[in-house]
């Protein structure tokens, strides 16, 4: 299966059965997301990417991240802080969220 979007969060949805494209400018050009080529590129699985994107936020979903983490700090922090989602719950709890 392919998902065709300009939305980078889908990213996470990309395994063995689905490739998943962004576009790059306009319609005319994609970027096409394996397991393999997110591993290659950023260094991470879909479970980390997934991790990186709750530690950064999403300002265009209205979702508030980690200060001071963004991208530049995803090769520095994603592979020191394995954060599962039990860390993702006792943040959000310690920080009132």
């Amino acid at each position: 299966m392919t998902i065709v979007s300009g939305d980078k969060d889908l990213i996470q949805l990309t395994d063995d059965n689905t490739v998943v494209e962004i576009s790059k400018k306009g319609v005319a050009e994609f970027e096409e997301f394996t397991p393999a080529y997110l591993k290659e590129k950023m260094g991470l699985t879909p479970e980390q990417f997934i991790d990186l994107k709750a530690l950064m936020g999403d300002k265009s979903d209205n979702i508030p991240g980690v200060t001071k983490i963004g991208e530049k700090d995803r090769d520095q922090t994603t592979p020191r802080v394995r954060l599962s989602r039990w860390h993702l719950r006792a943040y959000r709890r310690d920080e009132g969220f």
